[in-house]
């Protein structure tokens, strides 16, 4: 679809009764991901929200471009990020693990979310998600009223159509055999790094490929792990070498214990590569279905590095060809698009 953007006067800000759009949420990756995907075919009269102010800044709430916006105003915002206003604010909440991971959570960002993002959403009276399992969390966080409207999440193109094309004949960026197995994701505390780590470090000659920006972090637990020289991280990566990153890689090891969807589940299978998971982990349990492993919540390191020799030795699974069709981006920008329409009228 086209595009149709009308930026504002950065002086005097977005007319009455617009639709305006936080474009600052575009990036490479997670949300920014998202963001990038549905506001490109988004084909709506818009503006602009003003303001350089990255959206995770501690100041963002007092944004002066979010303030000056009108009663009559929509914003759209394809993340958390909610502040005082007269406009309503259509917000896209992906988790609550700020709320959920005692390792995430602080008293200010539960104020943040408290006295900011949920009388954003109960006075729009609907909230964006993109799973089954986060619009359950927001149903008992909301509690009656707000509707809550799954929009789903595409992958890009370079993860559709996979089995189709030829498998690459070496691995790119890093100078590893096919045959690795991999993590995808920062050192967060509800990642789950260190299970990851470890259930590589039990499985002799097996390297670890970690996609992340974390580079010290991963080294120092491959360092404590005594598997340092079996380690590679990249990072800054395009999704075409991710795909093929994904097809050579023998498994890829996801042990989260929170998700809002769980995308590198999503990308590993579409490239016909099997998950280990932790099966309480819903989100993304229901994405890798019989294309991986789920393993309970109390099991130690040693049943992870069995599982994961066991997942390997079974090889990829056959991934239907259509498999990864349930992921597209089209129906998603064009559920939030009815959305927007509707909350217009």
């Amino acid at each position: 679809m086209s595009q149709r953007s009308h930026r504002p006067d950065r002086t005097t800000g977005p007319s009455t009764d617009s639709l305006v759009i936080d474009k600052r949420w575009v990036g490479n990756h997670g949300i920014g991901r998202y963001a990038r995907e549905v506001i490109a075919r988004l084909d709506l009269d818009h503006t602009d929200l003003p303001g350089s102010r990255r959206p995770t800044d501690p100041l963002d709430p007092v944004l002066p471009g979010r303030m000056r916006l009108g009663r009559k105003d929509l914003l759209y915002v394809p993340g958390f990020a909610a502040g005082p206003t007269r406009a309503r604010q259509l917000l896209t909440v992906y988790d609550l693990i700020h709320l959920d991971d005692p390792h995430e959570t602080s008293r200010t960002k539960r104020l943040y979310y408290e006295r900011l993002v949920r009388p954003a959403i109960r006075r729009t009276g609907l909230v964006l998600t993109i799973s089954d399992a986060t619009t359950d969390r927001l149903r008992r966080w909301l509690g009656p009223g707000p509707e809550i409207v799954d929009a789903g999440i595409g992958l890009s193109d370079a993860f559709h159509h996979r089995h189709g094309n030829e498998t690459p004949s070496e691995v790119p960026v890093v100078d590893l055999e096919p045959g690795y197995a991999m993590f995808v994701g920062p050192t967060r505390t509800h990642k789950d790094p260190e299970t990851a780590v470890a259930a590589v470090a039990g499985v002799p000659g097996l390297n670890l490929l970690v996609v992340s920006r974390d580079v010290e972090e991963f080294t120092a637990l491959a360092v404590r792990h005594g598997m340092a020289q079996r380690l590679r991280v990249v990072s800054g990566i395009d999704d075409e070498t991710l795909a093929d990153l994904y097809t050579l890689a023998s498994c890829v090891i996801l042990p989260s214990t929170d998700e809002g969807f769980g995308l590198p589940a999503a990308e590993a299978i579409a490239c016909g590569t099997p998950v280990l998971h932790r099966r309480s982990c819903r989100a993304v349990h229901e994405i890798v279905g019989e294309f991986g492993r789920g393993m309970a919540d109390y099991a130690r390191p040693a049943e992870w590095t069995t599982a994961l020799q066991e997942l390997i030795e079974a090889g990829h699974p056959d991934v239907p060809a259509d498999w990864s069709l349930k992921y597209q981006w089209d129906p998603v920008a064009e559920r939030v698009s009815h959305v927007i329409e509707g909350l217009r009228r």
